[in-house]
């Protein structure tokens, strides 16, 4: 067991944590920037719309191209890859656009496989995040992913990146019938690796990951390395860091 430590807060007696994927240990803006202007490009390919669609488009989901930045509103930088599916489609056929939702599943679908080609150039992962990890599997403990994104998608990623030796398990978006927020694949995960709620904690950088935890009881430290700010995460989560490099990890 492992203790985690912060100047604002102590958790005792942990066995598994379980990382949120972007935001957390990958830099959302550099990543899924250049995955939303990807789908983007594919969806005015698709609907031969003009190109001054693109910048909308692009917003739509969560991307300034000017700044390079996912604004705190951002879709992709907060919700699921189903929610900002709808989002996309409301905004095509609020335009005038004649969209189904398995057109914009088979382009996100499409759009993934081939960012993989050029992922590594994109990915680059949140350094206070890695000595963290390093730091929880020298005491002893376990470490999950649960990610919104394919389970490919964040496979391909944490290979690349060299963290496999951190984690016993990657759990995707196909990994649950029911969205992360509903807590369900919490219960998966805590059946695989014969830990108790009371031993888990969960690290993310949105309030779905809060919701996750709530949902599943367990406990979550949020940390403001994505689109919410420390300020904004205090209004619903008192365990909360503006970054990784906060938190010390004891064994037990």
């Amino acid at each position: 067991m492992i203790k985690i430590v912060s100047n604002d807060f102590k958790i005792e007696n942990i066995g598994l944590v379980i990382f949120d994927k972007d935001g957390t240990f990958i830099d959302i803006h550099t990543y899924w920037g250049r995955v939303v202007e990807l789908r983007a490009k594919k969806i005015i390919e698709k609907y031969l719309l003009p190109q001054k669609m693109f910048e909308p488009l692009c917003s739509v989901m969560g991307f300034d191209i000017q700044t390079k930045i996912l604004p705190p509103d951002s879709p992709v930088g907060l919700y699921s890859r189903n929610k900002v599916q709808e989002i996309l489609l409301n905004f095509l056929i609020n335009n005038g656009i004649k969209a189904t939702l398995k057109e914009i599943e088979d382009i996100f679908k499409i759009v993934g496989n081939e960012f993989l080609k050029e992922q590594e150039e994109y990915t680059k992962v949140i350094p206070a995040a890695v000595k963290l990890m390093e730091k929880i599997k020298k005491a002893g403990g376990k470490m999950v992913v649960i990610t919104s994104d394919s389970k490919d998608n964040a496979n391909h990623t944490i290979v690349k990146n060299g963290l496999s030796k951190y984690f016993d398990y990657v759990y995707g978006a196909e990994d649950s019938q029911t969205p992360k927020t509903s807590g369900e694949i919490v219960k998966t995960v805590l059946l695989n690796t014969d830990i108790s709620y009371e031993n888990t904690v969960c690290i993310g950088d949105t309030y779905d990951d809060f919701l996750m935890a709530q949902n599943s009881n367990i406990r979550c430290i949020n940390v403001s390395t994505g689109v919410v700010t420390k300020k904004q995460h205090l209004k619903y989560n008192k365990l909360c860091v503006n970054s990784l490099k906060e938190i010390d990890i004891i064994k037990l």
